[in-house]
């Protein structure tokens, strides 16, 4: 039951002439609508039993402005006569609805309402009302009195003419607040009105007084994904512990009877926090006032970007439900790819972004400059959406496609790419780090927690395969530089190279020539080689073999020219064609023996003699060679002995050209040695190394002969005499053997041809 009480002490009866007659509407509507401060509550039952009595003795005519008092089982509680000019009530009563009339019983809610708004406030609708004279308070709660007895009975007992005009104002205000649906209306509709059963054949005042009819209900509140329109948060969102307030919107102050709390205009009357499924109820929630209905504090993952919703529960026990979207926290992620050693970005390198919560999962692309960036200033996500997923890795290059987790519907430039969440990214292997180790194996982990925010990782680095090629090209046949001309030889080039282990690698070679610039061609066909090898360490060798026949390459240098590739992408080469290590040279070496004096091929005997000996070489040029000689005994194939020593030369060369030529000189006494055919063995060396020599005992350039001895028995035959000729030296026959049959004669010069003593 809810009573109106207040302090009621004697209204005197010149008050009541002096209340003003003309009431404002517009300053009834617009007025400051605070409610009653002073409203008790008990429960009473249609039909029940209650006491009425009076506490003062002092009457006022026919408005008595005693206290009256209902008591119930619940407490006892002042109450309005309704019925003016009959005495006051006192004793047991029956209580009743207050139903009869339904037009009379708004008014009398209302008015009551109205009434209580004054008690400790300052308010503009009763003093519109009544005018000054509510400041005090017994006078406003005789006019209230005098109010409601008019509307309930109709009776103007005791009211003069300015009174009665005010209170026929005051009803028809009253109906225009009901009208419009005022807040005041809607707040005063929460209760209901009981009276007390009297007797008609006395003439008892009415008790009128107003219970809480119970119209209360509730606010349920939904948080809701705005992208998804779904209770199901997105990423690693939560959609619990969201902080929502519900505040009195009614423009009036309000008071709930069942937590006995007064709300003013604006003032919070609950607040909660969501569940796990994002939804929280207000519960008791007094009927027919507008609440506001604002999400107040959230929780890490999502924004508040919803608007507050204004609300009213026209019926008891519904549940009005109101939903509230908001967006997700979203950020997006930036590093850049480089190549550890070097330092240089990786273009075109492939990673994985995986959501931990849900498994969704894109791939993104470095761009030219090693970058990964997810967020729209750098590829918009509309443009290609996650375009890259279904593509192969392999030859995948940047494209500027887009990048968004989330329902595809809802992509949005204006936002992050990644809600907020806790990912995991990997490179994946692929054409551009598949030189590279451990890709796939250490992923990284990042956190989206802020909105609106380029999350910026450190460079992600790898370790690459530091892709080397050399070579050392060398004689096959004795491991040198240096390739005699005139054979067919094998150029044994051994390639160090470094590349990623457990691939397999394709090596191939050809040989230059040095002095073209261009690839050495012989009888039309370029000398290549080529050799695979699967790595299983970073770094190793594997040796090629170039044969080629040197015959027409006399003095020429060979370069090897070496790539090495992956497939058929080229990872490394070696083609320097300055490089002494690839080099080869093709070198040769002839000599020709002559007798000094004169020039021919024949030595006098029993003299001291001088042979000289033209070498013609093609060596390195610019590099120092020694070249040794030894005359030979082409009979006994053992060096020439004079005086028990080997008859040797040596000189030093250093070419300036290619090919050249040198001049060497072997002085010995032929004493002895008369019929001896001599040859001169050559010898080149560089840096003490054996790399060519000129040895053959057939070889006629190489051979001179010393003069025989002619036999005592010999015979001089000539055509001319000794003393002829001019003084010029004689021609003579000498006999020097038999050979199948015939007589061999060899013509010398006199000079040559001298006796032994």
């Amino acid at each position: 039951m809810i009573v109106l009480l207040g302090k009621k002490s004697a209204l005197k009866k010149c008050f009541i002439a002096t209340i003003g007659a003309v009431l404002s509407l517009a300053a009834i509507f617009f007025a400051v609508r605070a409610i009653h401060d002073n409203i008790a509550k008990a429960i009473t039952q249609d039909g029940e039993t209650v006491t009425v009595s009076y506490t003062k003795s002092i009457p006022y005519d026919n408005w008595s402005t005693n206290d009256f008092k209902v008591t119930a089982a619940s407490g006892v509680f002042t109450a309005f006569c309704a019925e003016p000019g009959k005495g006051t009530p006192s004793g047991n009563y029956r209580a009743t609805l207050l139903s009869d009339n339904a037009e009379k019983n708004q008014l009398i809610k209302l008015m009551a309402y109205i009434y209580t708004i004054h008690n400790n406030t300052t308010n503009a609708l009763m003093d519109e009302f009544f005018g000054s004279l509510t400041s005090n308070d017994d006078i406003l709660y005789a006019y209230t009195h005098a109010a409601i007895g008019y509307i309930y009975s109709d009776d103007t007992t005791g009211l003069n003419s300015n009174t009665l005009a005010a209170i026929q104002t005051v009803k028809t205000s009253l109906q225009s607040m009901i009208n419009n649906n005022e807040d005041v209306w809607l707040m005063a509709k929460n209760y209901k009105l009981f009276k007390t059963d009297v007797s008609s054949s006395t003439s008892l005042q009415a008790v009128v007084w107003i219970e809480d009819a119970n119209i209360y209900g509730n606010i349920a509140v939904q948080k809701l994904d705005n992208e998804t329109n779904s209770a199901t948060p997105q990423g690693n969102g939560s959609l619990q512990g969201i902080t929502f307030s519900v505040y009195n919107a009614s423009g009036s102050r309000i008071y709930n009877p069942k937590n006995g709390n007064f709300y003013n205009d604006g003032a919070l009357v609950a607040t909660a926090t969501t569940n796990e499924n994002g939804a929280v109820t207000f519960s008791n929630l007094l009927a027919n006032v507008q609440y506001q209905v604002k999400e107040t504090a959230t929780n890490s993952s999502y924004l508040i970007t919803a608007t507050p919703q204004n609300t009213t529960i026209l019926t008891s026990g519904v549940t009005n439900r109101l939903q509230f979207k908001d967006e997700i926290v979203r950020g997006d992620v930036k590093f850049t790819k480089i190549d550890k050693d070097s330092s240089e970005p990786m273009a075109n390198v492939v990673f994985e972004i995986k959501s931990t919560t849900t498994d969704e999962t894109h791939l993104v692309i470095s761009d030219e400059n090693g970058v990964v960036d997810t967020s729209a200033s750098h590829a918009l996500h509309s443009f290609h959406t996650n375009g890259y997923d279904d593509m192969e890795k392999d030859g995948l290059t940047y494209l500027g496609y887009g990048t968004w987790f989330g329902a595809i519907a809802s992509i949005n430039d204006e936002k992050g790419a990644l809600p907020y969440d806790t990912y995991t990214i990997t490179e994946l292997e692929c054409d551009a780090n598949k030189f590279c180790y451990n890709t796939g194996l250490e992923p990284q982990t990042f956190t989206i927690d802020t909105n609106a925010v380029v999350l910026e990782l450190e460079n992600w680095e790898n370790d690459c395969a530091d892709f080397s090629l050399e070579t050392t090209a060398v004689d096959g046949e004795d491991g040198d530089k240096f390739i005699e001309v005139d054979k067919k030889a094998i150029i044994k080039d051994t390639v160090s190279y470094c590349a990623k282990p457990g691939m397999e690698y394709t090596i191939k070679g050809i040989l230059m020539d040095k002095s073209t610039g261009e690839a050495l061609s012989v009888s039309g066909k370029t000398i290549e080689s080529e050799a695979t090898t699967n790595a299983t360490k970073a770094c190793d060798t594997v040796e090629m073999d170039f044969e080629v026949d040197t015959t027409e390459l006399k003095g020429k240098e060979l370069v090897v020219f070496e790539k090495m590739y992956y497939k058929e992408e080229l990872v490394a080469s070696h083609e320097d064609i300055n490089d002494e290590g690839q080099t080869i040279n093709i070198i040769s070496l002839s000599t020709t023996a002559t007798d000094n004096a004169d020039g021919d091929k024949l030595l006098a005997v029993n003299q001291d003699v001088k042979i000289k000996d033209t070498v013609e070489y093609c060596l390195k040029e610019n590099v120092e060679f020694t070249i040794k000689g030894v005359l030979m005994d082409k009979i006994t194939k053992q060096p020439v002995l004079v005086n028990g020593e080997k008859v040797e030369q040596t000189i030093k060369v250093t070419p300036e050209k290619t090919c050249g030529s040198a001049e060497m000189f072997y002085n010995l006494n032929t004493t002895n040695l008369g019929g001896l055919d001599l040859v001169v063995f050559e010898y080149v060396y560089h840096d003490n190394e054996l790399i060519l020599s000129h040895a053959d005992f057939n070889d006629k350039d190489q051979t001179i002969s010393i003069a025989p001895v002619p036999p005592e028995t010999g015979h001089i035959t000539s055509s001319s005499s000794p003393s002829s000729q001019n003084g010029n030296d004689l021609i003579i026959p000498v006999i020097v053997g038999v050979v199948g049959g015939y007589i061999v004669i060899r013509i010398v010069s006199r000079r040559k041809f001298l006796y032994r003593k």
